[in-house]
């Protein structure tokens, strides 16, 4: 079962039970993911869940995975680049043509509404005097 969370500080994730929900506990199940986050997030979605009780973890079952959401993480990625461009008091026009790309490609990467590829990303961020980071 899968459910889309939404941290305090506005991100956003999706998760996956290991278990299959019955449709009369969904809405109770909201409630309780909706009450966790609020109450123990604090950056790392792994980890609080590693630190719940062994009886709230058992209310709503096993956590199999947990991803980012698609579209929220586009639009994180995409509101960096434009403030690295921006800091650097370049046009949108000038980092699309020394990436290669075209310069509405970049204006939809930076409004979170195109997914570019990494060989893309790695061009924007060399591009800005940066490198891209998976940690």
């Amino acid at each position: 079962m899968h459910f889309q969370v939404e941290t305090p500080a506005g991100e956003c994730f999706v998760l996956t039970f290991a278990r299959m929900i019955p449709m009369g506990e969904v809405e109770a199940m909201c409630e309780e993911l909706a009450d966790i986050f609020d109450s123990r997030y604090e950056g790392n979605v792994q980890s609080m869940w590693r630190k719940l009780p062994a009886e709230e973890r058992g209310r709503v079952g096993k956590l199999l995975c947990v991803l980012p959401d698609k579209m929220s993480e586009r639009e994180r990625i995409g509101r960096r680049i434009r403030q690295l461009r921006e800091e650097r008091g370049m046009l949108g026009k000038e980092l699309a043509a020394l990436v290669g790309i075209d310069p509405a490609n970049l204006s939809r990467i930076e409004k979170g509404t195109f997914s570019p590829g990494l060989d893309i990303l790695c061009r924007i961020a060399a591009a800005l005097g940066k490198r891209i980071i998976i940690n």
